[in-house]
């Protein structure tokens, strides 16, 4: 017997620390934008029966906070179980891996480390891009892989679809299995829930549990007294309309009823099992989000409690059931309360607290008794953080610009009234102070990243063949394009804008070098069709320096999102140009079946075959996912669309816009262009939401002019031709912090300026050696000149050419519609007078020869320079 004993330990010293026999599973429960407006918190709106039976089996936490309001860095700090401040994860794109090291183990890591089964369901980080930072037996979102079930999906498309049939509801599914079957290894399974976070999107049954109309709904419009400035949230909209306003509710509730009802699938399984008394259950979300309190805020990144409180839910076998505790807690107290229930060693470095303790006794109090939170805020590009302290009863907060926050929670839980200058409350406020310094204290020394003040993130976007008219901004009365409109509302407007070449690749070829494209003999377009010397590349030459390669050597992390289209030669791909990323196609790939790179998966190009999808949707996605991983570093984005150039094609999301147009082309011209506008919205929102909108220098202009289904008012010609019409852009620049808003600078500019002009706001020089044509505007954008930007213009388009000197311009254009787009007949040298003739329609070359010989010795002296082109066009048939 003694013998068998001695076995018996030697087998037991031999298993990971803590682990036994008996061990309990763990179901942690884990959803997105959830505030407590549940059932079990009082709330008489929600239908969440399922999280209210779970409540009366555990405990229920009044007072349970993120540490962080917004996905990523909540997250990170939750499965890392150490506060954001040691995590330096401020912001959505960053890789948890990257900032704390390969050996840290993350909380399914660290159980897997002591023998559990780890399974890993749904939305665990943030972004897709980092499903593998953390290891798992068994790890799967449907939402992004494999199924990329959302993709290009608006919400309402998804009404008819069956719950299983949704990324959540997968999620369930699978999670029932591992209950099943991997109930006794023991079982460690995080299952995270998408919804009710955008696009609130479920059944349509969920809907049809709430009336709308019967919604009591937060009055819009004036903002609550006390609020510093810098404490509002990035999307404050006091103007909300109440449709919108009620829209918002019934999507948000039906959602969230969509959720309670996964959770009620996951219940019942452990009903069946009989596992309520093996495993441990919690239940809370990432961070709250606001629903139209304080006269308007609808988002996060606040330290108030719509932003930061959570709802949590904790389950024990043998803990309390159906009782609450209303001790402040945060979620980064996650990570040790299930290791110290599973009976495992606390890891080292975690900074949270168990929770155990106040699971079994719900009334008793723990020894720091308070939780903290944190958000950022920047002053140029310098990050800021605002502090927050939550004990029972009060909430201090601290912010940059020396703005305070108190209240009391027990008299005003709707932060109605800030305390802070109030005399009576000094004594409260100081003791206050003096928690949230010993807390930062305690942190001291801990790695907080922080950006060059002096680089500016740069985005530029390119349409593609968008018409000269086609703005709201540039005067038409039929387009709807708010948020391109706005970044000239914001910023300036360059009336007298002009792009290098009339079609596509050469255009783009001389935004990412800077120069005419003439000058390394890409004046063609770059096709397959092309006539060519043998051995020598279509396209961009490999040892031209491109823009993307100078933003990385001062510094930027660079990025390709959209239609490339100058080569698609290995040695050509973006990727090989100094872009850190590329995801688009190399030419034109079409809008619902594209063949599409992304370089963070492969180097080889990969035919999308979502239902639903359409690229231009798409890369408004990519864009916006690019802001928010590399947020905490300078970041160079080009974003170049493929709309709105043909085929014709839209979804009836945006068809359904212009259901009064009665031309077909140009109906589905403007949903097209809608969409961009959608997409630049969101990018905008982006920029906001992670506070880079001030010091984020964004250009917006088209490739070329406009063609079928556009409009080029006033300009005569388009697309191919060196008129006006094809080779004018509306050009738009935001830059808040540094630019004047509103501003309209009417003197020539290129599109070759944005290379120098770049370069200059990243704090670089532009080199001699780079023989640049364009050069940097910003001395004329902020007035510090007044002179013009160019003397001369230049363009040669095979058959054709023109130059603009001052306001005169010289032009041998398209006649009529013979010939082919690059070699077409062409008309009599023709002389304009741009300030009073923008339409090209009166001809002074007779009037005024000396002024047509002046100005055909400065274009003749021009060519001179260039190079024969590199490839020829393919033949005109018949020709």
């Amino acid at each position: 017997m003694k013998s068998t004993f001695s076995v018996l330990f030697l087998i037991l010293s031999l298993l990971p620390p803590g682990l036994g026999a008996d061990k309990p599973n763990v179901l942690f429960i884990l959803v997105d934008d959830m505030n407590w407006r549940l059932g079990c918190y009082g709330s008489e709106l929600a239908h969440t029966p399922n999280l209210d039976r779970l409540a009366k089996r555990g405990v229920r936490f009044d007072r349970a906070y993120c540490n962080f309001p917004v996905c990523g860095p909540s997250r990170t700090s939750l499965l890392s179980g150490r506060f954001p401040e040691s995590t330096g994860v401020f912001g959505n794109g960053v890789d948890p891996r990257t900032v704390l090291g390969e050996d840290y183990r993350f909380l399914p890591e660290y159980f897997r480390d002591h023998g559990y089964y780890t399974a890993g369901v749904g939305k665990i980080p943030h972004t897709p891009e980092h499903l593998d930072s953390m290891v798992w037996d068994f790890h799967r979102d449907p939402q992004w892989q494999p199924e990329a079930v959302f993709h290009g999906i608006v919400p309402k498309d998804t009404l008819d679809w069956p719950e299983e049939n949704h990324p959540d509801g997968i999620s369930t599914r699978l999670a029932i299995e591992m209950l099943e079957t991997k109930r006794d290894q023991p079982l460690f399974l995080t299952v995270g829930f998408h919804r009710p976070h955008a696009p609130r999107a479920a059944p349509q049954h969920y809907w049809d549990l709430i009336d709308p109309n019967t919604l009591p709904i937060p009055k819009p419009g004036t903002l609550t007294r006390g609020i510093p400035a810098v404490a509002i949230p990035p999307k404050f909209e006091p103007e909300y309309p109440e449709p919108k306003i009620r829209s918002t509710l019934h999507a948000y509730h039906a959602t969230a009823a969509f959720i309670d009802a996964q959770v009620g699938l996951l219940m019942k399984t452990m009903d069946e099992n009989d596992l309520w008394d093996s495993t441990i259950v919690v239940f809370t979300s990432d961070h709250g989000v606001y629903l139209g309190e304080h006269g308007g805020f609808w988002t996060k990144m606040t330290l108030m409690e719509e932003a930061m409180k959570v709802p949590l839910l904790v389950h024990l076998p043998g803990g309390a059931s159906g009782e609450t505790s209303s001790a402040p807690v945060g979620l980064v107290d996650i990570f040790p309360t299930l290791t110290d229930a599973c009976g495992l060693p606390t890891q080292e470095g975690i900074e949270g607290e168990s929770l155990v303790s106040l699971v079994k006794d719900p009334k008793s109090t723990r020894e720091k008794d308070a939780t903290w939170g944190t958000v950022i805020r920047r002053e140029g590009k310098i990050q800021r953080f605002g502090h927050s302290v939550r004990t029972r009863k009060w909430a201090y907060s601290e912010w940059p610009d020396g703005s305070k926050q108190l209240y009391h929670h027990a008299k005003d839980p709707g932060e109605l009234e800030n305390l802070v200058d109030d005399p009576e409350h000094h004594e409260i406020q100081e003791r206050l102070v003096s928690k949230l310094e010993k807390h930062r204290k305690r942190l001291a020394g801990t790695d907080v990243r922080r950006e060059d003040p002096e680089k500016p993130n740069i985005v530029i976007i390119l349409a593609d063949d968008l018409g000269y008219e086609d703005l709201g901004i540039q005067g038409s009365s039929e387009v709807r394009t708010p948020h391109l409109d706005s970044l000239a509302t914001n910023g300036v407007r360059c009336s007298e804008a002009y792009i290098s070449a009339p079609v596509c690749s050469p255009s783009r070829a001389g935004i990412l070098t800077g120069r005419y494209q003439n000058r390394f003999g890409f004046e063609f377009l770059a096709s397959k069709d092309a006539t060519v010397e043998p051995g020598q590349l279509v396209g961009l030459p490999p040892q031209e320096i491109t823009i993307a390669e100078r933003m990385k050597e001062l510094g930027y992390v660079t990025g390709c999102v959209g239609k490339w289209h100058v080569g698609d030669q290995e040695a050509q791909y973006p990727t090989n140009q100094g872009f850190d990323e590329f995801y688009g196609t190399l030419g034109q790939s079409g809008y619902f079946e594209p063949m599409l790179f992304d370089s963070r998966n492969s180097t080889k190009p990969k035919k999308v075959k979502t239902p639903g999808y359409y690229v231009t949707e798409d890369y408004s996605r990519r864009a916006v996912e690019f802001v928010q991983e590399h947020q905490n570093e300078p970041f160079f984005l080009y974003l170049p669309h493929f709309a709105v150039h043909k085929p014709h094609v839209a979804t009836d999301r945006y068809l359904e816009r212009f259901h009064e147009e009665v031309d077909p082309i140009r109906r589905t011209y403007l949903a097209m262009l809608s969409a961009m506008d959608d997409g630049v919205g969101l990018l905008l929102e982006a920029l906001r939401e992670t506070g880079l909108e001030e010091e984020t220098l964004i250009f917006f202009l088209s490739d070329n002019g406009g063609t079928q289904g556009s409009s080029n008012l006033p300009l005569r010609g388009r697309k191919g031709g060196t008129w006006e019409g094809g080779i004018r852009t509306p050009f738009l620049i935001q830059w808040k912090s540094r630019l004047p808003a509103g501003e309209v600078f009417s003197k020539p500019v290129i599109s070759l300026d944005l290379f120098p002009t770049c370069i200059a706001a990243g704090g670089g020089t532009v080199k001699q050696a780079s023989q640049l044509d364009g050069v940097n505007l910003l001395p004329w954008l902020n007035g510090k000149r007044d002179d013009s930007p160019h003397k001369s213009l230049f363009w040669r388009f095979g058959t054709q050419w023109a130059i603009r000197h001052g306001d005169w311009k010289l032009v041998q254009a398209r006649e009529g519609k013979t010939g082919s787009i690059q070699i077409a007949e062409t008309g009599p040298v023709r002389l304009f007078d741009l300030s009073n003739d923008l339409a090209e329609t009166n001809d002074l070359a007779t009037a005024l020869p000396e002024k047509v010989a002046e100005l055909q010795q400065f274009w003749d002296t021009w060519a001179e320079q260039l190079p024969k082109p590199k490839w020829l066009p393919p033949p005109v048939p018949g020709g």
